[in-house]
């Protein structure tokens, strides 16, 4: 049986000397710390360097050179693509990457373009 509610016992006040290790706790768990957003494209930059890229291309049956936003570290990232095949019938749109750099990759493309996320550490 309850006798008495506590206002501390139900919510749970931060003590003037817990912010500096709540501080801490923020600074060292990964968050975004910047964003941009534009039409089809954008990204998400996190605290601890990690980067979501992604966009969308329309060139249909030639290679095309993606312009990084914000270049990586190196190139040691991903690139994921998704052919966007426009045409009637049962043919499969297709895609390739090559020629991976830092700031840039380039994308062969069967039919309609394709949407692409790229992730991996920009420092």
């Amino acid at each position: 049986t309850i006798t008495k509610i506590s206002f501390k016992d139900v919510f749970r006040a931060v003590d003037y000397n817990e912010f500096e290790q709540l501080s801490n706790e923020f600074a060292n768990t990964p968050h975004i710390v910047e964003t941009y957003v534009s039409g089809t494209s954008g990204y998400i930059i996190y605290s601890n360097g990690f980067c979501e890229q992604w966009g969308r291309t329309s060139a249909i049956g030639r290679l095309v050179t993606v312009t990084l936003l914000a270049a990586f570290k190196d190139t040691n990232y991903s690139v994921l693509t998704t052919g966007l095949y426009t045409g009637g019938g049962t043919e499969n749109a297709w895609d390739y990457v090559r020629n991976i750099t830092a700031t840039s990759f380039d994308i062969y493309q069967q039919e309609g373009g394709c949407m692409w996320k790229a992730c991996g550490y920009i420092n």
